[in-house]
């Protein structure tokens, strides 16, 4: 073979091995290129894997710091005074002036208030603040390190404003800030909270004290009271001043309270006006002034009456003037009841003073005169079809009970419960042997309730017997009440006694650690002016929970 041919196929074998060479060098470059971009693909991929994990668990730290927040802020507003909060709004809106912001100014203002360590504690500023929309630092527990914020975003009332009930709608935003942690993330909710009205409790209060104490004249609380007794006075201790005593476990205690005690209702006009309960020897009845009469009564009328009576007095002398009025009673003057037929009094008073109306005054005698309501021959001031318990109601107004005298309240007769109503205007503090009477033990369906005395002298005393007891509802808030003499444990009051203070009078009261005041009463047996006033509503559970997009 010649030298050209030798080169010329040299030449044509060396070309397909340097292509092979290239191509390879390429291929494997481009499998460095394609693994770099898988490579990086699959960081970036962990790397948003990575901060959707750190966003999630930021968002998750975020809700549990609002969950915190709403839990916080709905013990708050479950506190007592706090609860009237909400049923108003947190910010007040155009002309508005009942809302948290606003509380120093409210109509709520008074109900803002907590007795703590025996001290009154104005929550005023507390309900001002819980108005602020500025984020509020969230502690870990039994720690000051801050662990996380919220902020209140609104709280709308949808119901009559400072009326249950309605619904609260709360929106709030949480956020975690915790120390070491460069992740934030903030969450927000909407909370429904339904509102129902509240309520003073199963049973009525047998003792409520507007100040004071039930202490003797030790200063010991030894009279025993077999019910749950209010407080209104913070400076009391609930522990040692009041001796409860609960033999049949119904859970009774004495406790604060913020509700406001009501107010006895106007005295009706034209009812029975009734004076010779009332002792004539200097015994201080604390008659009451009519400034408390219902508006509607003629007080020209009144007026007239006492001038004429003074004119014939004057003219023709007291005795006269007594059987003007239809008594004898030495010439007092008993305004003449309206009721047709007045009941005898079955003993005489010991000195010969009866009077027209049947009715005997003890006056201090040696014996013992009785009167019974209601009398023969009076009739309902209410009937039973006007009232909502379907049971006549008989009124009377009483000057006093502070003779020797025995008052019996008869309200079952004929098989038919009924109610006597005695607005009084002086003392309660029967002489000698005098004492009332009213024992429901003859029928299941007597309820000592349905004997009331509302109390209307701004000084007067409540002084029960304390060898008998008296089956009523008192309401008297500017008397001091107590019962005199221990009287084996049988006197004193069986239902409610509502008053100002427990008397220091030793004549109003004793040392006897015997029970003198036992619990009957239910709300529902109570007119409906008589429950108190100021009772908080009452939040019920969360009936939504809603997840709102944060700005």
């Amino acid at each position: 073979m010649n030298t050209k041919n030798k080169l010329a196929l040299t030449y044509l074998n060396s070309i397909p091995k340097q292509k092979n060479k290239g191509f390879a060098m390429v291929f494997a470059g481009a499998c460095g290129v394609v693994m770099m971009l898988i490579a990086g693909a699959m960081l970036m991929n962990g790397q948003a894997k990575q901060s959707k994990i750190t966003a999630q668990k930021a968002q998750s730290k975020g809700s549990g710091m609002v969950q915190v927040a709403v839990t916080d802020l709905i013990n708050e507003l479950n506190q007592e005074g706090m609860r009237h909060l909400l049923l108003y709004p947190a910010v007040c809106g155009p002309g508005e002036t009942d809302c948290w912001a606003n509380a120093n100014n409210a109509s709520f203002r008074d109900y803002l208030r907590s007795c703590e360590n025996n001290q009154t504690v104005d929550q005023t500023q507390d309900a001002i603040n819980l108005a602020n929309t500025n984020w509020q630092n969230i502690t870990a527990p039994n720690s000051n390190r801050v662990i996380g914020q919220y902020r209140l975003m609104s709280y709308t009332y949808n119901g009559t404003p400072g009326v249950a009930p309605g619904l609260g709608t709360l929106t709030i935003e949480g956020r975690n800030v915790e120390s070491g942690d460069l992740t934030e993330s903030t969450s927000r909710v909407e909370v429904d909270i339904p509102v129902n009205e509240g309520s003073a409790g199963s049973g009525v209060p047998g003792l409520w004290l507007r100040s004071g104490a039930v202490l003797n004249q030790a200063g010991n609380a030894r009279n025993g009271i077999e019910a749950d007794t209010w407080l209104s006075d913070c400076s009391v201790n609930p522990a040692t001043d009041v001796n409860i005593q609960d033999p049949n476990n119904q859970g009774y205690q004495a406790s604060h309270t913020n509700l406001t005690m009501p107010t006895p209702p106007p005295i009706p006009s034209g009812i029975p006006q009734i004076t010779n309960l009332a002792s004539n020897l200097g015994h201080s009845s604390n008659i009451a002034t009519n400034n408390l009469r219902d508006p509607q009564s003629s007080i020209i009328a009144r007026i007239l009456e006492t001038f004429l009576d003074q004119a014939v007095n004057s003219v023709i002398g007291e005795p006269a003037l007594a059987a003007r009025n239809g008594n004898r009673n030495n010439g007092r003057n008993n305004p003449p009841s309206p009721s047709p037929s007045p009941s005898p009094s079955p003993t005489s008073n010991g000195n010969g003073n009866g009077n027209g109306n049947g009715n005997g005054n003890g006056g201090g005698g040696s014996s013992n005169t009785s009167t019974t309501f209601p009398r023969p021959g009076d009739t309902p001031t209410i009937p039973a079809s006007q009232t909502t318990d379907g049971i006549d109601v008989y009124e009377y107004e009483v000057s006093a009970i502070t003779a020797n005298e025995t008052v019996t309240i008869n309200t079952f007769s004929g098989g038919q419960r009924q109610r006597v109503v005695f607005y009084l205007q002086g003392d309660i503090d029967p002489q000698g042997n005098g004492k009332i009477i009213h024992d429901c033990s003859v029928s299941s369906q007597c309820k000592p309730t349905d004997f009331v005395i509302y109390g209307y002298s701004s000084n007067g005393k409540v002084c029960l017997h304390g060898s008998h007891q008296t089956e009523a509802f008192i309401l008297a808030p500017d008397y001091e009440g107590g019962v005199k003499g221990g009287g084996g444990g049988q006197g004193g009051i069986k239902g409610s006694l509502w008053i100002n203070d427990w008397s220091l009078d030793p004549q109003c009261r004793s040392s006897s650690s015997n029970i003198v005041v036992q619990q009957t009463a239910q709300w529902t047996d109570l007119s409906d002016n008589l429950i108190p006033t100021g009772i908080p509503p009452q939040p019920r559970q969360i009936s939504s929970w809603k997840q709102k997009e944060a700005n």
